[in-house]
């Protein structure tokens, strides 16, 4: 049996990879001056930018999918663990 909170036991390490994606655009604008293609520099920004993107609606689906159709909390001697 899963746990009551699995779907949203993903989130950190999604807002995780969020993160680094936000950290590795920000280094590729900090090294645009001396970036040999600015259209490679571009590129790789629009892809990280669209990884946030999809990594974000997949944060947002979760906690959708939790608000609608929450699962009970374990009971440890009739009080609820959180």
């Amino acid at each position: 049996m899963r746990d009551h909170k699995s779907r949203l036991n993903f989130i950190p390490t999604l807002l995780e990879q969020v993160l680094d994606n936000t950290d590795r655009i920000g280094s590729l604008v900090a090294d645009a001056e001396s970036a040999e293609s600015i259209d490679l520099l571009k590129r790789e920004t629009e892809k990280l930018s669209a990884r946030n993107e999809n990594l974000l609606h997949l944060i947002a689906n979760l906690l959708e999918e939790e608000h609608k159709h929450p699962r009970a909390a374990p009971k440890a001697e009739g009080m609820l663990i959180y």
